[in-house]
């Protein structure tokens, strides 16, 4: 059970709509759609073709794709290998997704039905206004701060903050508010400040925090390469919105000889430029953060995980971690929320790694087109909260996505809207939005939102939406 909401966030999502809103209503599938787990080897689900440790160092050799050549992101990667031999997934993710030289997110506009993946936001401006609803009344139980940094990471298009500011403005709540955005590619800060009114010069180079004023809402915003310049001295409300899930993350396999790391490796003979490699030995990630109860030495803390014995593949995210142990000390610290929405787990662990590529709203080959394609990891959800609460913060539990936009009032705010004539001609299109945004078949269970909120702020850890966290979180049953 969750706490209702204030009055004033009911009313703000009873009044908030506007007619010029559907024009966002969007097609296409969403992240959701992808399946649990890529196999190196091979484009089909895990489920088909079950993972075992041999197949990660000897891939089974497919027919050579269409367009093999190695593309400016894989020769950086090709090089480095090279040099200093086998990289992590890690250090591939990051590459790939933020290289400032052709990195994915960096060369353009990469949502929406003309790109690879369709987001929430996108699918339906009902949904911004449930989490525009949620940040006001999170506002409002904390005595209305007159000082607010309203902070997002990876803001996409700034469709989510652009409807989160309608409810604001709606209750001139905006008037209290700075919004700051952690966005690493020049290309999405234009496409953000265009969605905010945000006038910016011609020639913006992005290496420092980027200041400028919303026409439309009448508010400061800045952008931030980095969390590590945006202020920390006042009441912050945080948005995470399929950000942790692009986050680098180290993968693991199970063997005979314990946990090894799984790599990136130059593949000379195969169809593609690289391929997956077990480590034959421990490397520090490997020895640092997982527990194994059949090596001497090997203790659990705080960061470490002890996988369970079903488990055969681990992906893992550090810097999830360190950056939620950030967030959390701000809130302590200064008072406010965050709130994170991300496809994944919390329990059970998934029995394979995670990490995939998608490409035309399809899943493709890992290294297929390196740097055209997103590439993405399951959250897991327990990881973060462990982070969260050992800094004296309150971690929810992670609410399945559906519950939680139903307990805040998508279904009547829906209902409304219908009964509505002068919304006739969107009504199909609003339907069909809302379902695929709670559907248990659709984006309503794989997506999970929870939120990091001070110690006692709500009676009995009630948070409006969210379910109660039944027992401390551990990095030993991640």
């Amino acid at each position: 059970m969750a706490a209702p909401f204030t009055r004033l966030a009911r009313r703000a999502i009873e009044t908030a709509w506007r007619d010029h809103a559907c024009r966002r209503l969007a097609t296409g599938p969403p992240k959701s759609d992808r399946p649990v787990i890529l196999r190196p080897d091979d484009a089909r689900p895990a489920a088909a073709v079950p993972r075992s440790v041999s197949s990660l160092t000897e891939p089974p050799r497919q027919p050579p794709p269409s367009s093999p050549s190695i593309n400016d992101i894989g020769h950086q990667l090709k090089r480095r290998i090279q040099l200093v031999g086998k990289v992590s997934t890690a250090e591939f993710m990051r590459t790939v997704l933020t290289a400032p030289s052709g990195g994915y997110y960096m060369r353009t506009d990469v949502f929406g039905a003309g790109g690879d993946f369709t987001t929430s936001p996108e699918i339906s401006p009902l949904f911004g206004e449930m989490i525009g609803a949620w940040l006001l009344n999170h506002w409002q139980v904390s005595n209305s701060p007159k000082k607010v940094n309203l902070i997002e990471f990876g803001p996409g298009r700034g469709t989510l903050m652009h409807d989160v500011l309608r409810i604001f403005a709606r209750f001139k709540a905006v008037d209290a508010v700075h919004v700051h955005f952690v966005e690493k590619s020049p290309a999405l800060l234009r496409v953000q400040a265009e969605m905010l009114g945000v006038p910016l010069g011609a020639d913006l180079v992005q290496t420092e925090p980027v200041h400028g004023k919303s026409e439309r809402f009448g508010i400061q915003v800045t952008w931030h390469q980095s969390v590590d310049t945006v202020p920390d001295d006042d009441f912050s409300l945080i948005l995470a919105h399929e950000f942790f899930d692009a986050l680098p993350a180290l993968s693991f396999t199970r063997t005979e000889r314990g946990w090894r790391e799984v790599l990136v490796d130059l593949d000379e003979k195969g169809p593609y430029p690289f391929r997956l490699v077990t480590a034959n030995a421990h490397t520090v990630a490997s020895r640092s953060l997982l527990v194994d109860p059949n090596e001497a030495g090997s203790s659990s803390n705080l960061g470490r995980v002890s996988p369970p014995a079903h488990v055969r593949s681990l992906t893992l995210s550090p810097d999830s971690f360190i950056l939620t142990e950030n967030l959390s000390k701000r809130i302590i610290n200064r008072g406010g929320a965050a709130l994170i929405i991300d496809y994944g787990y919390a329990t059970p662990a998934p029995k394979e790694m995670t990490l995939r590529a998608f490409r035309g709203h399809k899943e493709v080959h890992l290294f297929d087109k390196i740097g055209m394609s997103d590439l993405t990891v399951d959250v897991d959800f327990e990881y973060l909260a462990a982070a969260a609460q050992a800094h004296g913060a309150y971690c929810t539990a992670a609410t399945p996505q559906g519950e939680f936009l139903e307990a805040l009032g998508i279904g009547q705010r829906l209902a409304r809207l219908l009964g509505d004539p002068r919304q006739a001609e969107h009504h199909q299109t609003l339907k069909s939005g809302v379902e695929r945004l709670t559907s248990p078949t659709d984006m309503g269970q794989r997506f999970k939102a929870m939120a990091i909120v001070p110690q006692n702020q709500y009676p009995d850890n009630l948070v409006p939406g969210l379910r109660p966290r039944a027992s401390p979180p551990s990095t030993a049953s991640a």
